[in-house]
């Protein structure tokens, strides 16, 4: 504890007595863009948790599928190519999941937002280029996510889910195998 005391007075640039804090104003804006930033992280986090309830990702059917399965059936899923109808379901639930991960960008950019907020309160050169590189990740990889999302939903709109999950399919009901 005295080492750290020590290490702290002998590293701690504030003159003696003084306070080496910024104006008022920059203090009371980067708390705001802060606060702003709680608020849009909360609200993305319950939005993500709300839609990954029943897809939970451990007790997914996608976990039992190897890698090159799975790519396989994006590609199926993507390209809007043919499913065979017993991977029907498989593929629905793999554009649900894709669909959902436009949350993702709200997370990010309030990720953006609380760093901006620390960097308007404490201005510093490594604050700037965290911002500026995880901004520039964030919005070289909006479109990337978004073109996902617009395929799965294009994907879930060309093929419905059935309108009764619990009923047998027809060759079933109709004794024919």
């Amino acid at each position: 504890m005295a080492f750290a005391t020590a290490a702290l007075a002998w590293f701690d640039n504030a003159p003696a007595g003084g306070s080496d804090d910024g104006p008022l104003w920059r203090e009371i804006a980067g708390l705001v863009v802060s606060a702003l930033a709680v608020v849009v992280l909360a609200g993305a986090l319950v939005v993500q948790w709300r839609g990954n309830r029943r897809r939970m990702a451990w007790s997914s059917p996608l976990v039992a599928l190897t890698r090159s399965q799975r790519k396989e059936l994006w590609h199926q899923v993507r390209d809007d190519g043919d499913v065979p109808p017993e991977r029907l379901p498989l593929a629905r639930h793999l554009a649900e999941s894709i669909a959902g991960q436009g949350v993702v960008l709200v997370l990010n950019l309030g990720v953006v937002l609380l760093w901006t907020g620390q960097l308007i309160s404490a201005p510093s050169l490594w604050r700037l280029g965290l911002v500026a590189v995880y901004g520039t990740l964030t919005a070289a990889s909006a479109p990337w996510i978004l073109r996902k999302q617009r395929r799965a939903r294009r994907f879930l709109a060309d093929h419905p889910a059935p309108s009764a999950p619990h009923e047998p399919p027809a060759s079933r009901r109709s004794g024919t195998v």
